[in-house]
């Protein structure tokens, strides 16, 4: 269940009203199941080497108890999310996995080898992203953009994303304990400033 007493299912289906024209998934849990009934509703699996899969989820998934514990659990939205992204990881099986490169290797092979079973094929691109705009376009019927297909170096902005979070996590106590310390600081040395000139005048 999604907080507030909305269930997955109510998530994608808001996601389906916005008008969007494809959903896309890596490792969605549910997602593949609620799309397969809806037939209005087109589905992108991104696939790459099970390999380079699993050693970005490695990198991945300690981040993930770092942004659910403080200070981000602090926001209402952080709290909301973290069962769907829990749920997903039960779904999709990588929580019972032994989290080595073999078994998180076998995950995503079921999972991609699932969602093909599961969704017609007239509903879903198996997507390698080197293949750029061209089949992505063709499945939408839209035309191809007149610009570079985006190519992010994942590794390197994973691991610099979960550098971000870890100094932001170890860091927060201090950061918020500063201000009210310069204040009091502050006040301090006004305080005995103005005695050792009330003195200097006696």
């Amino acid at each position: 269940m999604m907080a507030g007493d909305k269930t997955v299912d109510d998530l994608f289906d808001y996601i389906a009203g916005q008008g969007f024209d494809v959903g896309g998934m890596d490792l969605m849990g549910h997602f593949f199941r609620w799309a397969a009934d809806k037939q209005h509703v087109k589905v992108v699996l991104p696939v790459r080497s099970a390999e380079s899969w699993a050693k970005s989820w490695q990198m991945i998934e300690p981040g993930l108890d770092v942004l659910f514990g403080r200070p981000f659990s602090f926001s209402s939205r952080v709290r909301q999310l973290e069962p769907f992204v829990r749920d997903c990881m039960n779904v999709s099986g990588v929580s019972n996995s032994d989290k080595s490169l073999e078994s998180l290797k076998s995950v995503y092979q079921k999972y991609v080898e699932e969602v093909k079973t599961t969704i017609p094929s007239d509903r879903l691109l198996v997507f390698d992203l080197r293949d750029g705009w061209e089949p992505l376009c063709k499945f939408l019927g839209k035309p191809i953009p007149d610009q570079p297909f985006p190519h992010i170096h994942e590794s390197k902005t994973i691991r610099t994303s979960m550098q971000i979070l870890n100094v932001i996590a170890n860091t927060w106590p201090v950061l918020v304990a500063l201000p009210p310390l310069l204040i009091v600081w502050c006040c301090t040395r006004g305080s005995r400033r103005r005695k050792s000139q009330g003195s200097k005048v006696d």
